[in-house]
């Protein structure tokens, strides 16, 4: 049943958050910064350590280079690549019980030279020991990581029309999805990590329009396979998830689309229109079954991976600039809680679950209609007996 639900403010940083992240072991990655002038604004990479009872700051990177734009991690939970101003930056997480832990820079990769000033805007998850980051001068560099996590290597790199706003990998690593302010979403199969190819070919270009007007791709996130009750059939490849916005000139007057794609062969297999606010970032839970939406206005959405609505919120005072999603520490199927952070430099969590205030008016509409039968059968019984 859909609701509106209260975000609880999780963590309050000193800086505009840009890029969130969450691992297995309950620990929440936060990347932000007020820049390359010294205005007071620290640029920093923070990693807490999360529980019921507090969340705790585990250990801090500061650089007066720029901002950290955007995160992207792997699953060993220790190796992320950010985008600092132009560069993407590889770091590890050092774990130890007896001394304080600590980020370590692994490498640096630069993204290819063109007459636009290069700003890392999107950074894929890590899979498969790949990485993709999209920039402002309108590329998506493709870059390989070493085994032992210490080098970043640039594989190739992808042109688009106009500046990457987001990009994402499936796990294994041979299919990218690039957001690029156009009316088309561009899929491209990779070459696969065992092979010594590095040559892209183009395998979708998906669109989406409402009312004849063609909708721009704003945001977009590979899913996770669900299984569907006892159905031991398994989806052969992952999900694709694309929030579309309409065009500025039409944006106060029609909706906003999250559409979900098979991205094998490119079909619509379910689309959900939104409220009118233009979606400014989207994330997917891991265990696939949850799909959260933010706003230019602050606003949350999540879904289930069938686009039905779960809850919504009014989380933040600025646009949502990134989302993910904590996983149960227990490993259970309970609905895991969403993050989203923002430029308003707060980190907010949202339950997967319907507020329980939303039942409220099903329980008066029950105890009316009990009360209307009551008295149905009273009035019947009462004519039954004055007939006799």
């Amino acid at each position: 049943m859909y609701s509106k639900h209260n975000s609880k403010l999780l963590y309050a940083a000193q800086y505009p958050i840009y890029g969130v992240a969450t691992d297995g072991g309950g620990r929440i990655y936060l990347v932000g910064g007020g820049g390359h002038g010294n205005y007071g604004v620290p640029n920093m990479i923070e990693v807490l350590k999360h529980s019921e009872d507090s969340d705790k700051v585990m250990c801090v990177e500061e650089v007066t280079a720029g901002a950290f734009n955007n995160i992207g991690l792997a699953n060993d939970n220790r190796t992320l690549v950010v985008g600092l101003e132009g560069d993407a930056v590889l770091y590890r997480l050092n774990v130890s019980e007896k001394a304080a832990s600590q980020l370590t820079q692994q490498a640096v990769s630069k993204p290819p030279k063109t007459e636009k000033e290069p700003f890392q805007t999107a950074v894929s998850n890590i899979c498969s020991y790949r990485v993709a980051c999209g920039s402002a001068n309108s590329y998506v560099a493709v870059h390989n990581i070493r085994a032992d996590w210490s080098h970043l290597e640039p594989l190739l790199t992808i042109k688009t029309p106009r500046q990457v706003d987001d990009v994402t990998l499936t796990q294994d690593g041979c299919t990218v999805a690039i957001a690029c302010r156009t009316d088309t979403l561009y899929v491209w199969t990779l070459p696969s990590p065992d092979t010594t190819a590095k040559d892209a070919t183009k395998k979708h270009d998906l669109k989406w329009s409402y009312h004849d007007v063609a909708y721009h791709a704003r945001a977009c996130q590979f899913g996770s396979a669900v299984l569907e009750g006892d159905s031991e059939k398994v989806a052969q490849s992952q999900p694709l998830y694309v929030g579309f916005i309409a065009p500025n000139k039409h944006a106060s007057k029609l909706p906003s689309c999250l559409v979900k794609y098979d991205v094998e062969t490119g079909r619509d297999l379910a689309h959900r229109y939104l409220s009118k606010r233009q979606i400014s970032s989207l994330g997917v839970s891991v265990c696939g079954r949850y799909v959260g939406v933010g706003d230019m206005e602050g606003g949350l959405v999540v879904l289930d991976h069938n686009l039905n609505m779960v809850t919504s919120s009014q989380a933040h005072g600025l646009f949502v600039t990134d989302i993910t999603f904590l996983t149960n520490a227990d490993g259970g199927e309970r609905p895991p809680n969403m993050l989203s952070v923002s430029a308003d430099r707060n980190c907010a969590m949202t339950p997967c679950v319907p507020a329980k205030g939303s039942l409220r008016w099903l329980y008066v509409l029950v105890l009316l209609l009990l009360t209307a039968l009551i008295y149905y059968l009273a009035t019947a019984e009462e004519a039954a007996v004055q007939d006799l």
